[in-house]
Formats: structure tokens, sequence, C-alpha cells
């Protein structure tokens, strides 16, 4: 397998067992382990990443993490990635994104092959507080390898309202906007993408066809489906939408979206995807994910 770029990566995703057994003397449990009583397979997800959340308590955690993280990498060739940081999250354990991403350029620096780009992620439901924050203070973190600003988490809990307040903002700020969209049933997904106007699109399976019809974002969309499986996204491979972006000529790219919880990797992404679409290759593969990513010429 040739180089790899992977732009659709949550670090909260890449909470490995090895390190949960690491740390599990040393974190409180703020969030609770799942059980099996959900309503369905985005909920059950969400349990899952939730319980990993309780092993990114400090700063020492998310360092060894991003070290787990860029030994993955290394494993599955990948030479550049846009990797997603959990704002909300860094606030609940009192944890300064500067600082910590200071912290990750002193590790990369170890890893010299590997070229690593951040995104902010914001959730949808914490939107209002943590985006006034990131846009007012996107000057602290330019010089630190911040592409974008992401959405995601729960995209039914989105509130439309809340994102008018920074339109103008939106069209003014230094970074690209990702928005995970479609990926549940939304009534307001259009509408948000109308407003944000994201330079990609994570997921949007449910509505893809008007995505191709009506937005074609300029960046693409990033298709994780190893994910889109396991949540019940899509019933099964072969009805899978990556055929008709294909057809779009949209680019798009393949991500693992969160491989710890998943038990995926980049490369089992690339198989599944060359195995089941004629028309898909891994340098097609390769060459869409450079017009995807956000900080690749």
């Amino acid at each position: 397998m040739g180089k790899n770029v992977e732009l659709h990566i949550h670090l909260e995703g890449c909470v490995w067992n090895k390190h949960i057994r690491r740390r599990l003397s040393s974190s409180s449990f703020l969030f609770p382990p799942p059980n099996f009583v959900y309503q369905d397979n985005f909920e059950k997800f969400l349990a899952h990443l939730r319980f990993r959340y309780n092993f990114l308590n400090s700063l020492d955690a998310y360092c060894e993490v991003f070290n787990d993280y860029l030994d993955y990498c290394r494993y599955n060739n990948i030479i550049y990635s846009e990797l997603q940081i959990n704002k909300a999250l860094l606030d609940t354990w009192n944890i300064n994104l500067r600082q910590l991403l200071a912290k990750f350029q002193s590790i990369k620096s170890k890893f010299e092959t590997i070229t690593i780009k951040y995104i902010i992620d914001i959730p949808w439901q914490f939107s209002t507080q943590i985006i006034e924050e990131v846009l007012t203070y996107e000057n602290l973190y330019e010089d630190l390898d911040v592409v974008a600003i992401g959405f995601g988490g729960d995209e039914r809990l989105a509130k439309l309202d809340n994102l008018m307040l920074f339109k103008k903002q939106f069209t003014q700020t230094k970074f690209k906007l990702l928005c995970h969209i479609g990926e549940s049933d939304n009534p307001k997904a259009k509408e948000i993408i109308k407003l944000l106007k994201p330079n990609r699109i994570a997921h949007g399976i449910k509505i893809i066809n008007w995505i191709i019809e009506e937005f074609r974002p300029s960046n693409g969309i990033d298709f994780c489906l190893t994910s889109n499986l396991q949540m019940g996204v899509v019933d099964n491979i072969k009805v899978h939408p990556i055929k008709d972006i294909i057809e779009s000529q949209i680019p798009f790219t393949l991500s693992t979206d969160d491989p710890a919880i998943f038990n995926t990797t980049l490369n089992d992404e690339i198989n599944l995807a060359v195995g089941n679409f004629k028309n898909i290759t891994i340098g097609s593969l390769q060459e869409n994910a450079i017009k995807c990513a956000f900080a690749l010429e």
C-alpha cells in the first residue's frame, strides 16, 4: 500500500484499549460505562465514545493517545492527517487547547515523515459559547497547524438559531469549515448547510442526492465505511452512496472516523472500498484525498 492521507479521524476515537489499561487506576469516571439499553446504534456509539472520554482527563493522557495515534499513522503509511479534537471535552477537563497543541508539536517532531493538521471540533449542542471563543481567539491557534473548525456529535441537537448568531463570523474566519451532517435523519440538515456553507461535509449520507444536485462542497465529502455500517447509517456496503459520488465527480475521502471504537484501520477502509466498488482504485483514493485536504497543495 502506498502513501496514504486520512482526513476524518477524531482523537477521542483513538483511545485504544492499551491506553485504557494504562490509565484505568488514575481515571475519574465522569462518563458511565456503556450498557445494553439504547434506542439505536448511534446512541450506543455515543455511549462507547463518552466512556473513552474518562481516559483523556489530563494533558499527559492526551499526549499518550496522540503518540499512539502517530504509531497508527506509521503503521497505515499515513503521511498527512487532519485530526479532530473535541473542544468541549478539553473544557470539561480544564485543558488549554493551545498548550495541548504545543505539546503535540514536540511529540510530532519524532515522526518526521508524518504531517498532522488539526480541526477544532465543536459539538452541536455546545455551539454558542465555544464558537464565540474559537472565533474570537482564532489567532491563538493559527501557528499551531489548526486548519479548520468542525461541527460534530449528535446533529439532531444542533440549534439553527444559535448558529445564525455567527453567520458573519463564519464568512470571515481564516479557518475552513467541516460539518458532520446527514449521518442521522435531521430535518434541519439542509438549512444548516445553506447557512454555514462548509468547505467539506462529513458523511452526508441521508441527504446525498441534495448535496450532489444543490451544494457540491469545494473540498468534497468524508466517507467512513465501517462507521456507516456499524451505526446502521447504511444497510450494507453495496448500497453505500459512495457510488453516486463517484458518478457525480465530487471529490471524496475515506477515513476511519473512530478506529478504536470501530476496530478498523485506514488500510481496512481502503481494502473495503476497492473490494466492493469497481470504479475505485488505491490511486484514485489517494488523488481524491489530496483534493479534499484543507492544507495540501
